[in-house]
């Protein structure tokens, strides 16, 4: 069984810099992310499992909050919502202080009772991978289980390698921290290349040991720089958001639209092709990517490389900008971008092809990993 590597927001644009000189032997290859984030994507890599099947899209979706005590809280402190600060302010202290999870993110109170927080990461527990079959017989080594240091993981990978394991499997989360805080350039790469060159030094160890074993490395979507926010006034051109109407989850480059009439939502849909920032997806692609449930939206908007929406309801960071960072979950459009995925592989047996959709890196991942 081979070394198998996830890496998570590993950008292509930047591996393919320096792979030959990090891995002589190795190929590789763009992937072009699927639409969502990391919480959809996993699965999709390594289950073949798309939001359709899971019932969850973005991390918070329309189905009814099961906590009383939330829904009490929410009705309670709908005011707020009129005094922007104070909302954005009061739901950070009952996610911080009170209930010490990200329970209230920034929806307005007069809609968190209609979304659940249902996002659910693959690689955040190791618990999650015993009933998945392509990891059958692994030794499994998490970073993000627990928060652990990169310099902790490779101590545990290097002492497998020392004990003959052969049958590894690596999850980081080093690349998404780094590129959530910096921009892409000069401090961007200084920060990862320390990282990728310690993961390269064990992969090197694993491969000279076990020269004849296949080694592969995939990330889920590589990182942008944040280049401009958003904000689309739906509420100037068709009246005030409401479950009676019309309103809308913002994430930070994804908007579902929830509306109740046809009519409506066709003018809607006309209003958001016209923007010149962002796509709605036509029902073909919804079925491509498996999010036709309508509790992930009557329409789906997703803005283009380097936009993010200004009135973000994800709100997990402190933060109400992302002016300082990058991210992803963008549209990927044509062509190359920041935020295209990596696929390496050091192989005897086969090669890459030139570029990969999520359906064919799955058949990769799914072939190498079960041999």
């Amino acid at each position: 069984m081979p070394l198998s590597i996830f890496v998570d927001a590993l950008s292509y644009t930047y591996l393919r810099e320096q792979y030959k000189t990090l891995a002589p032997d190795a190929d590789l290859a763009p992937l072009r992310p699927n639409i969502g984030y990391s919480s959809v994507l996993h699965c999709q890599l390594y289950c073949n499992r798309y939001p359709d099947a899971r019932g969850t899209f973005v991390d918070w979706t329309k189905k009814p909050e099961p906590n009383r005590s939330v829904r009490v809280l929410s009705r309670l402190l709908q005011p707020l919502d009129h005094i922007a600060p104070l909302g954005w302010l009061s739901r950070k202290a009952l996610d911080r202080i009170f209930f010490r999870s990200n329970t209230f993110a920034n929806i307005p109170y007069r809609f968190r009772p209609l979304f659940s927080n249902c996002g659910k990461y693959l690689f955040f527990d190791r618990k999650n991978l015993e009933n998945e079959e392509i990891f059958a017989g692994y030794c499994v080594v998490l970073q993000d289980e627990g928060r652990r240091s990169l310099a902790d993981c490779m101590d545990e990978f290097l002492n497998l390698i020392q004990h003959d394991t052969k049958n590894i499997f690596l999850s980081f989360g080093f690349a998404d921290q780094i590129g959530h805080t910096c921009q892409r350039g000069a401090q961007y790469n200084a920060r990862l290349q320390e990282s990728v060159r310690m993961l390269f030094d064990g992969i090197a160890q694993y491969h000279e040991r076990f020269a004849q074993e296949e080694i592969l490395l995939v990330s889920d979507h590589g990182m942008s720089t944040v280049q401009q926010s958003v904000r689309i006034d739906l509420q100037r051109h068709f009246g005030k958001e409401s479950p009676k109407t019309y309103f809308c989850y913002r994430d930070t480059a994804v908007m579902c639209v929830f509306a109740t009439q046809n009519a409506l939502k066709e003018t809607i849909a006309a209003y958001l092709q016209s923007l010149p920032y962002g796509h709605l997806l036509t029902e073909s692609q919804r079925q491509y990517y498996g999010v036709t449930d309508r509790d992930f939206g009557d329409l789906i908007f997703v803005l283009h490389e380097g936009f993010v929406f200004e009135d973000n309801w994800f709100g997990k960071a402190a933060r109400r900008s992302l002016h300082c960072g990058s991210s992803h979950g963008f549209w990927h459009g044509e062509g190359i971008c920041d935020q295209t995925a990596s696929v390496l592989l050091i192989s005897q047996k086969r090669a890459l092809q030139p570029f990969y959709e999520y359906p064919q890196a799955y058949e990769l991942i799914r072939s190498v990993m079960q041999g």
